[in-house]
């Protein structure tokens, strides 16, 4: 597989939760959020509000080198700082539009764009 098949902006197609997943070039960049999370006004969040909003919230990319179907990803941005540095390993399956991640979770996107 080359990189070019997983370049663009794919939608996390889940029961649980929403999300985006951006690839390109050697690239990427994801968030994903619970799709029951609470919703509020930002302007008059309270604490809890902003906690809520925090622990529902994932947020993570990097740069990443592809051989055959499997990424080695470095993680250089995150939410939690204790993240940075470190290195996931998923396999990846594309079938037209739909691109399959298989690493310490399965997860499954939609392109769309």
């Amino acid at each position: 597989m080359e990189s070019s098949s997983l370049t663009g902006a794919w939608e996390l197609v889940s029961d649980t939760h929403e999300g985006l997943l951006f690839i390109a070039g050697k690239n990427w960049g994801e968030i994903t959020v619970e799709k029951d999370r609470k919703r509020f006004a930002w302007d008059r969040m309270t604490e809890q509000d902003e906690l809520s909003a925090f622990r529902t919230l994932e947020a993570v990319g990097g740069r990443f080198d592809l051989s055959g179907m499997t990424a080695t990803a470095d993680v250089t941005v995150a939410k939690f700082p204790s993240m940075v540095g470190m290195t996931a390993i998923a396999d990846f399956a594309v079938d037209r539009d739909m691109l399959t991640r298989r690493g310490t979770r399965e997860n499954v996107y939609r392109r769309i764009g």
